[in-house]
């Protein structure tokens, strides 16, 4: 099941993330996969020059252009 969920959310980020044609892809799944490996992806985006990664648990995760972990808050 776990592999199976991996597998998707992998799909996911890269579909989403192959439209803004930047580097850092790999290192932010790579993030998603080692702290949050239990919780899935609402949505991606790239807003003010980073991406913003909302997750299922109502986190939200920030990261630069080349996937270097920014900081995180709770979405209320």
């Amino acid at each position: 099941m776990m592999m199976i969920m991996m597998t998707t959310m992998t799909m996911m980020i890269k579909t989403m993330m192959t439209k803004y044609q930047h580097q850092g892809t790999q290192a932010i799944l790579d993030y998603i996969a080692q702290y949050y490996a239990n919780t899935s992806i609402d949505e991606i985006e790239m807003e003010d020059g980073m991406y913003e990664v909302e997750l299922r648990n109502d986190i939200e995760l920030y990261f630069d252009l080349s996937g270097n972990f920014l900081g995180m808050e709770y979405d209320d």
